[in-house]
């Protein structure tokens, strides 16, 4: 990998943008989402960190494979394009709901909330319902947490709880992310001050109706559009934002950004259990597994041979909270192999259309039901 050193000098109405990987040293004041910053920073592969200068400021830049930065004075981009959010956020919105497509900075500007809430005393919890580029979650999982400090990406927070759905996308299952959704959002909200519920890009097609239909069930006391999406949403109180400029992603850094948030909960270590002791669940239904006769069966219907099976990722829970994650290896003689970092005791196995290659370096789709 190629390693590029650059310094460079910002004055004030600079904004200096780094696209992971990279390696940023500061000397003085520099802003970064709310959260003063006069010292080191990594920008993880794929990830486009704003800094902003108040006065003057050196910074050194150490740039790794196809990170990149770019100095920009442009009123597109910097925390000022959020001014009337700040200033509706005095009054303390308990539910706030962020809606936007793909690349509009949804995560940028949840950062951004969490960080000016925190810096007010106030608690703060997010909820990244992301299901395909999630960070507090692995893929085709919701995550939540409780913030207690200010933080530069949502990938360096833990999770506290989560939601197993199965699948990279909402399509065809919103009910179910929905549903998962308001379950976390009554868990979290008793516990904070504030709640932001960041959501998926997709808004396409019937995606905003299925943004339209979370809204109806969580009712958020603000929604934040970004970007011309705003006209569903009328009957509740809105703030319309700029989308920032400068932030894509190609589709090949989304995927290397989607393996490695699988690589943050997996790792090599291998448990075997027997069938009959486990509960295997697929999209909120219970199945029962057929050594006998080597299906994955639901009553009278046959969904899937066993060797489907192989390679799927999973959650491990206890019955419907989730505990861990894991891989499926192997399935035989009444016995089930699964490649999970978790250590402690589960009654359940929630099945997914995701199957993960074993080195790691792609995911695929399954067909789990082929009846």
């Amino acid at each position: 990998m190629s390693i590029q050193h650059h310094l460079v000098n910002l004055i004030q109405g600079h904004i200096l943008l780094v696209k992971g990987p990279a390696l940023v040293r500061c000397e003085g004041n520099l802003c970064i989402l709310g959260k003063d910053n006069n010292n080191e920073v990594t920008v993880r592969a794929g990830k486009i960190l704003p800094f902003e200068v108040n006065g003057f400021s050196k910074v050194k830049i150490r740039i790794y494979g196809n990170g990149n930065y770019k100095i920009v004075k442009d009123d597109t981009l910097g925390i000022s394009i959020w001014k009337k959010v700040v200033d509706r956020i005095q009054e303390r919105p308990r539910r706030i709901m962020i809606v936007g497509g793909i690349d509009t900075g949804k995560s940028t500007l949840t950062t951004y909330l969490s960080n000016i809430t925190n810096a007010n005393s106030l608690k703060v919890g997010i909820i990244d319902s992301d299901v395909g580029q999630g960070d507090l979650a692995p893929p085709g999982c919701i995550g939540a947490s409780l913030i207690r400090k200010q933080f530069l990406d949502l990938r360096d927070i833990n999770a506290e709880y989560y939601g197993f759905i199965g699948s990279i996308s909402p399509m065809g299952i919103e009910n179910i992310v929905i549903d998962n959704i308001r379950q976390i959002l009554d868990k979290v909200a008793v516990r904070t001050d504030i709640c932001v519920i960041n959501t998926d890009g997709y808004v396409e097609e019937r995606g905003i109706d299925y943004k339209l239909r979370l809204a109806e069930m969580i009712k958020p006391d603000l929604i934040i559009t970004i970007g011309d999406i705003s006209e569903k949403f009328d009957k509740f109180q809105i703030i319309r934002v700029r989308a920032p400029s400068g932030i894509t992603k190609t589709r090949i850094e989304r995927e290397k950004r989607r393996l490695a948030q699988y690589a943050k909960f997996l790792d090599d270590r291998k448990r075997i259990f027997e069938v009959k002791e486990k509960k295997f669940v697929f999209m909120n239904k219970v199945y029962d597994l057929s050594i006998l006769n080597n299906n994955l069966i639901d009553i009278q219907n046959t969904l899937s041979s066993l060797d489907i099976l192989k390679d799927m990722f999973v959650g491990l829970g206890i019955g419907s909270d989730v505990k861990g994650f894991g891989i499926i290896t192997r399935i035989t003689s009444g016995k089930i192999t699964v490649k999970t970092s978790y250590e402690d005791e589960f009654d359940t196995i929630m099945l997914s259309t995701i199957g993960i290659s074993h080195n790691m370096r792609r995911d695929y789709h399954i067909s789990l039901v082929t009846k």
